[in-house]
């Protein structure tokens, strides 16, 4: 199998739980098999899965409405209690999607990241597809809370994620599906995030963006 390019894996992670491969642009025509995954199944996913990863973030850049990335992002599986751990995510991906306030203006300029926690759930199994592995990605209580520093004052800032959105992920792609899960096949990993709305010193902004992981094991 080969990585697809960026806007192919962009569209294909739209079709809901029973999804074909986003990492991957090996045309097969055999029909799949789906069946539920054993906990044993469980547990050698998790394990097959657990590393450091290092790559990049997508998403929606504002400015020009068009899928943008920064690189040198980290983060972790960790086997033992299903988790994922994004150690370093850029403050000015949360602000692409907020009305022009303040906080846009600071978090766009602002060089502090942040890490998010999430729960990962791998759920099917393809029986034709050996080591491809699909999981959700749950952020603990689909909630994280950070501190900025801005008008030399803290603030503090809570996202609220969500399992399931409709967006547009650029100016030149339809609405399409999103779900919280993600992908991994031969080392590589894809990940979404899906951002509902972000709440500043009690004033809450309704988001709906979608950001996402896309990175190999280091």
């Amino acid at each position: 199998m080969k990585p697809r390019k960026l806007f192919t894996f962009v569209l294909c992670l739209t079709a809901g739980l029973l999804f074909t491969s986003c990492l991957n642009d090996d045309d097969d025509n055999d029909k799949k098999t789906i069946t539920p995954l054993t906990p044993q199944q469980r547990l050698a996913q998790l394990a097959d899965m657990q590393s450091i990863y290092s790559g990049k973030v997508f998403f929606t850049n504002d400015s020009t409405q068009l899928i943008d990335s920064i690189s040198g992002i980290d983060w972790s599986v960790l086997a033992s209690d299903s988790t994922l751990t994004l150690r370093n995510l850029p403050m000015k991906v949360l602000a692409h999607g907020l009305p022009n306030t303040e906080l846009k203006q600071q978090l766009l300029k602002s060089t502090d990241t942040q890490s998010i926690t999430a729960d990962v759930k791998p759920f099917v199994n393809e029986s034709n597809s050996q080591n491809y592995y699909t999981f959700w990605v749950l952020p603990k209580e689909y909630k994280s809370h950070f501190t900025v520093n801005f008008g030399d004052t803290s603030h503090e800032i809570d996202i609220e994620y969500d399992y399931q959105m409709t967006v547009a992920l650029s100016f030149y792609y339809a609405s399409m599906t999103y779900y919280s899960t993600g992908e991994y096949y031969n080392r590589q990993m894809v990940a979404y995030f899906l951002v509902k709305n972000i709440t500043c010193d009690g004033s809450k902004y309704y988001v709906n963006r979608v950001f996402f992981l896309k990175g190999e094991k280091a």
